[in-house]
């Protein structure tokens, strides 16, 4: 099996965000994995083409995608493409209703890492 091949998609440029960029940069390295950083330019629709296009135009398809998406709606309609295409669906920093849908589809990993925002809030 070759190197597997990862997208992030991160919402927009700023110290934060490029933070993120670089730990899944040194993630990447240490598991030997193919990375592709996309950045959305805080434009939701940008980010829904850009994530698209990595597997529908690309040579490689990615074997998964992790985005922080930048609307509620969290491109559920790209998740339903890409989770069809068995490609693991990985939702970043944000609490999405439609994961349960997406796992039915078949046997491609879905899921959503986020922060304890009930915690937070007692911060």
């Amino acid at each position: 099996m070759g190197k597997i091949n990862v997208v992030v998609s991160v919402p927009q440029e700023d110290s934060y965000q490029r933070e993120q960029a670089r730990a899944a940069k040194d993630a990447a390295t240490q598991i030997g994995a193919n990375l592709t950083i996309i950045q959305a330019n805080g434009d939701a629709v940008n980010q829904s083409q850009q994530v698209l296009e990595t597997f529908h135009r690309s040579s490689q398809k990615p074997d998964a995608i992790l985005f922080e998406p930048l609307t509620s709606t969290a491109l559920a309609r790209v998740g339903e493409a890409a989770v069809s295409a068995g490609i693991i669906w990985v939702v970043l920093n944000c609490d999405v209703d439609y994961l349960p849908r997406l796992r039915s589809l078949g046997s491609t990993p879905v899921f959503s890492i986020t922060r304890d925002h009930t915690d937070i809030g007692r911060i």
